[in-house]
């Protein structure tokens, strides 16, 4: 029965922290909107954004034109650390 309650507090206090993340990514400057060329049926749909800096980080850059960043790969949700 121990283990199942250990479980259950564990999963309660990790439910806490991620109620409790900051989601603030930062101040929207521009959008496109979402259009639809009629010849080609490509969609465009962009964004200008100003990022706060809390959610700068190591990954938070664009690959090398050689790759340098192969095998970079985008946060899970189970990596969010809480403080």
């Amino acid at each position: 029965m121990a283990s199942i309650e250990n479980k259950i507090l564990s999963l309660s206090e990790r439910i806490d922290c991620l109620s409790n993340f900051d989601r603030q990514f930062g101040s929207l400057v521009a959008t496109s909107g979402y259009a639809i060329n009629q010849r080609t049926a490509h969609l465009l749909d962009w964004g200008l954004f100003v990022i706060a800096d809390s959610r700068l980080g190591v990954m938070n850059s664009l690959p090398a034109v050689d790759g340098g960043m192969e095998g970079a790969k985008p946060m899970e949700i189970s990596e969010v650390r809480c403080a």
